[in-house]
């Protein structure tokens, strides 16, 4: 009895000492269709710069560089928000996307669980968005 007691004690101080990570993001399948449904806007953008704005609430600016747009006409230039958390997609600097973006308050968002993917594997959705989709100017 004492060895079980000991084990659910120690599992107990693992779960409030271990990091974050434990809490990771889970995404529910989705197909295409329901990933443009969701998104304001979908683009194929080049990520300018990353940027930490505040290192304590993890708030971090993405610069994109957009080259084609679906679904709602954004700029040339659009500022991605991300907060640090497990579901946040992590931009790389240089890298080309293709992003489902949601609008917020303070410009744009996205996440792990929105679609996007790395141009070079985002054939596939690609070949839907030219089938589908509405293909926007940019301005």
């Amino acid at each position: 009895m004492k060895k079980y007691l000991w084990l659910v004690l120690l599992g107990f101080i693992w779960l409030i000492v271990s990091p974050n990570e434990v809490l990771a993001c889970r995404c529910v399948s989705s197909s295409q269709r329901q990933f443009y449904k969701r998104a304001n806007a979908v683009v194929v953008a080049q990520v300018k710069s990353v940027e930490i704005v505040d290192g304590k609430a993890n708030l971090v600016k993405v610069e994109l560089s957009v080259e084609t747009t679906w679904k709602h006409s954004v700029s040339k230039q659009v500022i991605v928000y991300s907060s640090g958390e497990s579901c946040d997609f992590n931009f790389e600097a240089g890298v080309k996307y293709l992003l489902y973006l949601t609008e917020s308050e303070a410009g744009f968002t996205t996440s792990k669980c929105a679609g996007n993917k790395a141009i070079d594997s985002a054939n596939e959705s690609l070949r839907w968005l030219r089938r589908y989709a509405k293909q926007e100017v940019l301005p």
